[in-house]
C-alpha cells in the first residue's frame, strides 16, 4: 500500500523524538549528559563509576519492565542500592539536574522546520498525534527537547515519559497500550522512527511503520525492515 493511501486512512500517528522530529547527534548528546549529570553525584562517585551505574540502572530497568511499575520507579529501584543516600535523594538530584545542568543540552538540537508543519496538519485532520519516545526521562526531561526542537508539548496528544510509562520500547505492550489508549486498532496507526531495533517492531502488532532517514539508528541490529522510507518532507506530502 502506497504511503499516501496508508496515511489517508490513519487516526494515530507515533512519532519518535530524538533524530526523527529534532536533529542532534546521539552519541555526543549522551556523552555530554552523563557529564552534566554527573556534577550532581560527583560528591558520591568519580565519572567512571557514575557512567557504568546510570548505563547499568537504566538498561537493566529496560529489560525488566513488566507493567507493575512506572520506568522512573524501576530505575530508581536499580540506581539507589549503589549509593549511600536515600531513594528520595536520588530522585531530589536528578531533578536538580533537570532543571540546572541540563539545559546546556539545548545547543546540541536543532530544529527540523518541517516537523512542526507535519504534526499541525495532522492535528488538523482529526489524527491522533503521540509523542512515542522511549518513555526513559522524566517530562521535564522530555518536554524541554520539544521546545529545544522548535515545538510544543502541545503539539501532542499523548507523550509517553519515565513517570507514565509502565513498558518501554520495543515491548509490544508499549505499542499495544497506545493502541488501546485511543482506541485504534494497528491498520489505523503509524509508527514514525529512526531506530530500526526500537520503532520498526511496532510492525510485529502490524502498525505500519516508517523510517525517517536521519540519524539512523541500530541499522546493522535488527532483522525487521520497516514497511515505508521517508524523510518527514515525504510524509508532509503523504498526508496534503
Amino acid at each position: 500500500m502506497e504511503l499516501k493511501k496508508r496515511f489517508g486512512n490513519a487516526k494515530l500517528l507515533l512519532f519518535d523524538l530524538d533524530g526523527t522530529l529534532i536533529d542532534f547527534s546521539p552519541k555526543v548528546f549522551y556523552t555530554d549528559y552523563i557529564r552534566l549529570a554527573h556534577r550532581h553525584f560527583q560528591d558520591l562517585m568519580n565519572f567512571e563509576d557514575f557512567q557504568k551505574l546510570l548505563l547499568k540502572a537504566t538498561f537493566d530497568s529496560m529489560s525488566t519492565m513488566d507493567g507493575s511499575k512506572f520506568f522512573l520507579d524501576v530505575f530508581l529501584d536499580k540506581f539507589t542500592p549503589y549509593v549511600p543516600i536515600s531513594r528520595e535523594e536520588v530522585n531530589l538530584r536528578f531533578r536538580a539536574f533537570y532543571s540546572s545542568s541540563y539545559d546546556e543540552l539545548e545547543t546540541m538540537i536543532r530544529p527540523y522546520p518541517v516537523a512542526k508543519e507535519l504534526l499541525e496538519l495532522a492535528k488538523s485532520k482529526g489524527i491522533y498525534v503521540v509523542l512515542a519516545t522511549n518513555p526513559v526521562f522524566p517530562l521535564i526531561a522530555v518536554e524541554k527537547r520539544i521546545t529545544w526542537g522548535g515545538l510544543s508539548p502541545e503539539h501532542f496528544d499523548h507523550i509517553t515519559h519515565a513517570e507514565n510509562s509502565k513498558y518501554v520500547k520495543p515491548q509490544r505492550e508499549y505499542f499495544q497500550q497506545l493502541l488501546d489508549k485511543f482506541n485504534c486498532s494497528p491498520h489505523q496507526a503509524i509508527m514514525i522512527g529512526n531506530d530500526l531495533e526500537t520503532d520498526i517492531p511496532a510492525s510485529q502488532l502490524g502498525i505500519a511503520t516508517v523510517l525517517v532517514p536521519t540519524h539512523v539508528e541500530n541499522k546493522d541490529h535488527s532483522e525487521l525492515r520497516p514497511d515505508f522510507e521517508a524523510s518527514l518532507s515525504d510524509l508532509l506530502d503523504a498526508l496534503s
